[in-house]
């Protein structure tokens, strides 16, 4: 046993000789101690200092459920917390995590997101995740769901269990890239079901998906959720893009202030 050990770890200094590993954000050579990006890229990721309101994007202090107005006392869904912005580095990350099949990236960004998830008060009381499912042709071409690797990593890190196959995506939708805000809207009403409501009765969730643009997607999800009965709800995601310089910097200002 111990000559294996030794013959795999050969194995891979040898690999690492020839093939070293680089950074896939700015291609320097990784050390040892070093995953899928170095450790100035890794510092580099922008994070968002709160959670924000699905209404108006005014910030959601970690031990309030609503933004100042109160909009999402009046919603479906409380608040929706990123990890980070879209920035550029930020949008190859979860680029290489949908299409290229670079798992790791959700350890990584899910690791950071689920230290969040731990020293907020209000995601407090929560009873499970549901990952944004995607529609089985869908899955089926690109092999897995993204929304779920990350939900298992912020399982794992946070102690809560992920709920899946509840939701289903009943409705294969186009692409939500190219669509403006009504648009996104309009292209996933009521293409989400839930498929056994005894398991969602009275239980509060948190909604996993990888980018919250218009956050059209999880708020058809949380609808869907609360016609079934659910309790309170609240989403993570890895990344929030576009947010304007003028509110990014009011936000930052907040967090200064708090």
């Amino acid at each position: 046993m111990d000559l294996l050990i030794y013959i795999k770890r050969f194995l891979k200094d040898i690999l690492y000789f020839i093939y070293p590993p680089v950074c896939m954000l700015c291609s320097r050579s990784l050390e040892e101690n070093e995953k899928l990006i170095c450790f100035d890229c890794e510092s580099d990721l922008d994070s968002m200092p709160f959670a924000l309101c699905p209404f108006c994007e005014g910030i959601v202090l970690p031990d309030q459920n609503h933004c100042a107005a109160g909009h999402s006392e009046k919603l479906d869904i409380e608040f929706i917390r990123p990890f980070g912005t879209y920035t550029e580095g930020m949008r190859q990350l979860i680029h290489s995590l949908k299409y290229d099949r670079k798992l790791s990236v959700a350890e990584i960004l899910g690791v950071k997101l689920s230290e969040m998830i731990k020293r907020e008060f209000h995601f407090k009381g929560f009873d499970a995740y549901i990952p944004t499912p995607l529609h089985k042709t869908k899955k089926r071409s690109r092999g897995y769901n993204q929304s779920d690797v990350i939900a298992n990593v912020l399982s794992r890190e946070t102690n809560i269990p992920v709920l899946r196959k509840v939701l289903v995506r009943k409705r294969f939708t186009t692409t939500q890239t190219a669509l403006n805000k009504e648009e996104r809207a309009q292209n996933v009403k009521g293409a989400f079901e839930v498929d056994d409501k005894s398991l969602v009765a009275g239980r509060n969730f948190i909604l996993v998906d990888d980018v919250y643009t218009t956050g059209a997607t999880l708020r058809e999800m949380a609808r869907v959720l609360k016609e079934a009965g659910a309790g309170r709800i609240a989403a993570v995601t890895l990344a929030k893009p576009g947010l304007d310089k003028t509110k990014e910097q009011n936000i930052n200002i907040n967090a200064k202030e708090n």
